[in-house]
């Protein structure tokens, strides 16, 4: 829905594999559709993150289950 969710993976993924870094100019992204998973190493621990795409808020909560934190990102532009 363009909130960010895809950037905020992508930026959160560069962190964790090179450390405090220059980011430079935000990556290319497209809509997501259905989910993306993407790994990250959070102090030697590996974190699976699973990116629900808007379009498929109708079947969020068959995901909460194996859930153990949720990261919500609010498109401030449409409040």
């Amino acid at each position: 829905t363009g909130s960010g969710k895809s950037l905020l993976l992508k930026r959160l993924q560069v962190l964790s594999l090179h450390g405090s870094c220059e980011l430079g100019s935000p990556p290319p992204t497209l809509p997501t559709v259905g989910t993306n998973l993407t790994d990250l190493s959070l102090k030697k621990k590996k974190v699976t993150v699973r990116e629900l795409g808007g379009c498929m808020g109708p079947i969020w909560p068959s995901y909460f289950t194996d859930c153990l934190s949720l990261i919500f990102v609010v498109d401030s532009a449409n409040i």
